[in-house]
């Protein structure tokens, strides 16, 4: 079985991924953010850990983000993942750039879209209900007010790393022509935002990005 680190940004997201986990079969351990020291994979494979960090400075969100995946490597962990805010509030870029930098990897894959909560990306445009992000309601959010939707250009002003896109066209060649793809920005380094339209495109990335080690 596979052992899984996950930092999220805050409870709720922790939560989330912490549930779904359960419910298809993996339990999962939560650990809020001042319980983050004893955090222990403690006989599952599955680990959640709060970092409490979307509304902290840049630097503290990826000191936090940082020390807890640090903290695991080396313990057998076969896949990170970063739980970020579903619209991209809060401190993505140096919660990202920390996982790689504590992990000595150098790509990450992007994937926003939750089709199921109304978030798709199409052409790297986020939408929410099919409204573009900078159209919707987080316009307004009065911490983070989102005035961009397309999230490369969201992603690169909080990182120095290489940013790009996957569009949905790629799609049509199949899991084996995605692999390729993948495999050439990896090597190239950065991150990599995919499209999501539905849950038939989230089924075929969860197949093809399965052995990638940062999410």
């Amino acid at each position: 079985m596979r052992r899984v680190l996950v930092a999220a940004d805050d409870i709720t997201g922790a939560d989330d991924i912490g549930v779904m986990y359960y419910k298809s079969g993996h339990p999962a351990l939560l650990y809020p953010w001042f319980a983050a020291e004893r955090a222990s994979f403690a006989g599952t494979e599955k680990l959640v850990v709060d970092t409490d960090s979307r509304f902290v400075p840049p630097k503290e969100a990826y000191r936090r983000t940082y020390a807890v995946v640090k903290r695991f490597e080396g313990q057998g962990v076969d896949q990170y993942f970063s739980k970020q805010c579903s619209v991209f509030r809060g401190n993505i870029g140096a919660e990202f750039d920390a996982v790689l930098d504590a992990t000595g990897e150098n790509f990450g894959a992007v994937v926003l879209g939750f089709p199921d909560n109304g978030r798709t990306t199409l052409h790297g445009v986020h939408h929410v209900h099919g409204v573009p992000l900078s159209e919707s309601q987080f316009r307004h959010d009065p911490v983070n007010p989102m005035a961009e939707s397309a999230l490369a250009k969201i992603l690169s002003a909080q990182t120095r790393r290489p940013v790009d896109n996957v569009y949905y066209e790629a799609y049509a060649g199949g899991p084996d022509a995605l692999r390729a793809l993948v495999e050439k920005h990896r090597a190239a380094g950065g991150y990599l935002i995919f499209d999501v339209r539905d849950n038939a495109d989230l089924q075929l990335l969860a197949g093809v990005l399965k052995e990638v080690r940062v999410i």
